[in-house]
């Protein structure tokens, strides 16, 4: 699994926690280093 896929995972998990902007975040910061 690579690292987008892990935060994926996790923002489901704490999604009920975790504000969605948090989520998107944490995706972008994933997704765009290896972009």
């Amino acid at each position: 699994m690579t690292f987008a896929d892990k935060c994926k995972l996790l923002g489901m998990r704490r999604g009920s926690r975790m504000s969605p902007a948090t989520t998107s975040n944490r995706l972008r910061a994933a997704l765009l280093p290896r972009r």
